[in-house]
């Protein structure tokens, strides 16, 4: 492919699956292995090519910005494809069940089979598991990334501390973070007051 170039599989063939792909470029200083999911981490200027690293669920910065998954090994300092969606063939999917659903790891780089790593981990839809055989196993990839909440559009969190709720701005439009507990201590359940430990007042 050429610099930055999408490959496309020849859409004049009805019955072939199209793969869209991308040309990168590692400067991660180690090799990145075939099957590794990637985000892009950067770009360069000297080759005109998006540089990329293994994506992790464990934080915010590894996973909103997952890209796809490597078609090929890609050594350090060199250029390779990665599969942005449709098929990887050729890698080990002996894990996972045909047709199952697939989740970007903890393991930097990993995939793992449904159910995706618990919250505090990030939830990245990868896509789904073709043929499932250790040495020429295939995958469809659909890259879709989860939300945290202050990152949809009628939610606005700033500087949420803990034991904080949403309540609804009507005046703004949007739900926002507010404290539960009043400035003299208590708070209200419908028309039921408590203390600030749970004891029920009136």
């Amino acid at each position: 492919a050429a610099t930055g170039e999408l490959v496309f599989a020849d859409l004049s063939q009805p019955t072939q699956v199209s793969t869209i792909a991308y040309e990168v470029r590692n400067e991660t200083g180690v090799s990145i292995p075939k099957g590794s999911v990637v985000y892009i981490s950067g770009g360069s200027g000297s080759s005109d090519h998006v540089t990329i690293a293994l994506s992790t669920a464990t934080s915010e910065a590894g996973s909103s910005k997952t890209f796809g998954i490597t078609a090929e090994t890609i050594a350090n300092n060199s250029t390779g494809d990665v599969v942005l969606e449709g098929i990887i063939e050729g890698i080990d999917t002996s894990a996972f069940t045909a047709g199952g659903t697939l989740w970007l790891g903890d393991t930097p780089g990993s995939i793992q089979a449904a159910p995706p790593p618990s919250t505090p981990s990030h939830a990245v839809f990868v896509g789904y598991a073709v043929r499932v055989q250790q040495n020429n196993g295939s995958l469809f990839v659909k890259i879709q990334n989860g939300y945290e909440l202050e990152e949809l559009h009628d939610v606005l969190v700033t500087s949420a501390t803990d034991g904080q709720v949403l309540t609804w701005d009507a005046a703004n439009g949007y739900w926002k973070n507010s404290d539960l507990i009043s400035g003299d201590g208590t708070f209200s359940v419908d028309t039921d007051i408590f203390t600030a430990n749970g004891v029920q007042t009136d």
